[in-house]
């Protein structure tokens, strides 16, 4: 999981389907400073970090 330092958007890498692929999680600028990432039992991902323009504290799941 990276916050992207050009770009400052939030994403993440998976192999899931066999082939590396990158997803992005909140692609609004000045997100992803202080995040936090775990897989679940039923492999969902759940991801916490910290929109920093609006100082809000977010969570994402995936579908």
């Amino acid at each position: 999981m990276a916050a992207n330092s050009w770009r400052s958007i939030l994403m993440y890498a998976t192999n899931v389907n066999g082939i590396w692929e990158n997803k992005v999680v909140d692609g609004t600028l000045n997100v992803g400073q202080a995040n936090d990432i775990a897989v679940d039992a039923g492999f969902k991902i759940h991801i916490s970090y910290l929109n920093f323009g609006k100082m809000d504290l977010k969570y994402a799941v995936s579908s």
